[in-house]
């Protein structure tokens, strides 16, 4: 017997737009981060960019 499960799923995408070598990998991936942390504290489902302050 097949058994259908479904599972309901959101995601929260943090994005950080830079130029050519303003920053290392490490940094982007911060800012990311921080763009992602702010998509899920809009309640889920969303899409931030992150602006420098």
């Amino acid at each position: 017997m097949v058994r259908l499960v479904l599972h309901p799923c959101s995601a929260s995408i943090g994005v950080f737009v830079f130029l050519g070598h303003e920053t290392n990998a490490d940094g982007v991936l911060k800012c990311a981060d921080k763009a992602m942390y702010q998509a899920k504290a809009a309640g889920r489902n969303a899409i931030r960019y992150y602006v420098a302050d």
